[in-house]
C-alpha cells in the first residue's frame, strides 16, 4: 500500500483510540501472560454503537466504500462472525484493524480463521493478507510486517482457512501496532466470513 495511505490508516486508528475509553486506556497496560490472546472482542461478538459493525475495531477503506456486518449465518467461536462484502472495483481495498501496545522484547503471533460465504461467489484475483505497522510514540510507522497472500480462490465454503504470520519482532523504538486484517477484492464478488482473530504475545 502507498506511504500516504498508511499515514492515513495510522490517523484513523490514532483518533478511533483517543476517542474510545477502553481501547485507549489498554495501551496503559502490561501486556498479558503469554498465551493471552490481546485483542479486544477478538471473535466480534461485540457491537458497536451501530449494532452492524464490531466494537474495538476500526474499519476502513481506500478508493471505496467498507461494505461489512456482524453475521450469524456462519461462525467459528461464539455467536457472531464478521461478514465482508467483496465489491469488484480493482485497487479498492478494505479491512480491519485493531491498535496494541507492543515492546521489542517480546515476539508476536498474529492470525485469522476466514471462509467463503455459500452463496454465488466469484474470487476475481482477490487476496486477504495480515499488515502490521510498527509505531513509535509518536504513531509515526517505523516498519510493517506482513504475511502472504490469501487468493480468495483458496477459500472454502465448509471449511475455516487459517491466515497468520508469526514471531514478529518490533523494530527498536516501537510502541504500538496496527494489527490489520486487509482485503483486496480484485474483481472478486460475494462475502468472506471473518472470525477468532488472535495475537499472542511470546
Amino acid at each position: 500500500m502507498k506511504r500516504q495511505t498508511s499515514r492515513l490508516l495510522i490517523v484513523l486508528l490514532l483518533s478511533a483510540a483517543a476517542g474510545s475509553g477502553e481501547t485507549a486506556g489498554r495501551s496503559g497496560n502490561t501486556l498479558g501472560a503469554e498465551g493471552a490472546n490481546l485483542l479486544l472482542n477478538p471473535s466480534f461478538e461485540k457491537p458497536d454503537h451501530t449494532g452492524r459493525l464490531p466494537a474495538d475495531w476500526v474499519v476502513f477503506a481506500v478508493d471505496g466504500t467498507a461494505r461489512m456486518r456482524l453475521t450469524s449465518e456462519d461462525v467459528l467461536d461464539g455467536e457472531k462472525s464478521l461478514a465482508v462484502r467483496m465489491l469488484p472495483r480493482r485497487g479498492m481495498v478494505v479491512g480491519i484493524l485493531s491498535i496494541l501496545p507492543v515492546e521489542s522484547s517480546f515476539r508476536y503471533d498474529f492470525s485469522v480463521h476466514c471462509k467463503r460465504a455459500s452463496r454465488r461467489f466469484s474470487p476475481g484475483a482477490g487476496y486477504i493478507q495480515l499488515v502490521v505497522e510498527w509505531l513509535d510514540g509518536s504513531g509515526k510507522e517505523l516498519a510493517r510486517s506482513q504475511s502472504r497472500r490469501l487468493p480468495l480462490a483458496h477459500l472454502s465454503r465448509r471449511r475455516w482457512k487459517k491466515l497468520e504470520i508469526r514471531r514478529l519482532r518490533p523494530p527498536r523504538g516501537a510502541r504500538n501496532a496496527n494489527f490489520g486484517v486487509q482485503f483486496w477484492p480484485e474483481g472478486a464478488r460475494g462475502e468472506v466470513y471473518v472470525d477468532r482473530a488472535v495475537v499472542l504475545v511470546r
